[in-house]
């Protein structure tokens, strides 16, 4: 009588679960950083309680002129000001969990909730860089890239630099370009035959020219 037990295909002693080594740490899906409070300036200086934000600006206008002696008719020098307002909207997100998810999160050791704060906290700085770069028609905001004086600022005097590169490139590319071209005619007249050939032969050396139909050089021992 047979003294041990046989095994099907499909049966074994140990469970795969026995067997699988889970690592302590975990390997979350990493996002790129968000710099939009790097890259803009913020300030806090209107406090939490502000729906709207307004500033003033003022400009000057005038032309001096040269006068003669008693002189009653001067031009007149003033300034003139402008109110801008831009309201002040929130951005929210939430998460939420259950008593029983937390029960589970604590049984297995994994901080849930943390998690989902996280996760919170992300959506909300990527509304903002939204915002902050592209603005939002809807709610009234403006951002860096469609802001009017933002555009004018960069834009002033930079008229045709992508033009006027390519053509200091190409007037500087023209001496390369005819120097290659005689190179390559020279070849192709002598065909392929820029230096004599030098071969040894017990210590001394001499010329050889290859064949006529040959185009490439021969090294003779």
């Amino acid at each position: 009588m047979e003294s041990f037990i046989k095994l099907d295909q499909n049966e074994a002693i140990f469970f795969q679960k026995e067997l699988e080594h889970v690592k302590s740490r975990s390997f979350d899906v990493r996002y790129p950083e968000l710099k939009q409070r790097t890259l803009i300036p913020v300030s806090n200086e209107a406090g939490p309680g502000a729906e709207t934000i307004a500033y003033q600006q003022f400009d000057q206008v005038g032309i001096a002129k040269i006068i003669s002696n008693y002189a009653d008719d001067l031009p007149r020098a003033d300034i003139k000001a402008k109110e801008f307002r831009s309201p002040v909207r929130g951005i929210g997100s939430s998460y939420g969990y259950s008593i029983q998810e937390i029960r589970a999160a604590k049984m297995a050791g994994k901080p849930l909730q943390q998690r989902r704060a996280n996760a919170a906290r992300r959506s909300v700085l990527q509304e903002e860089a939204r915002i902050a770069y592209f603005g939002d028609a809807d709610h009234g905001l403006t951002g860096l890239l469609n802001n009017a004086n933002v555009t004018q600022a960069v834009a002033r005097g930079f008229d045709g630099a992508l033009r006027q590169g390519f053509r200091t490139y190409l007037l500087w590319s023209i001496p390369s370009i005819v120097v290659t071209l005689g190179g390559a005619t020279y070849y192709f007249f002598n065909e392929n035959y820029p230096f004599t050939q030098l071969g040894s032969s017990s210590g001394s050396h001499h010329a050889r020219r290859p064949a006529a139909n040959h185009r490439h050089i021969k090294l003779f021992r």
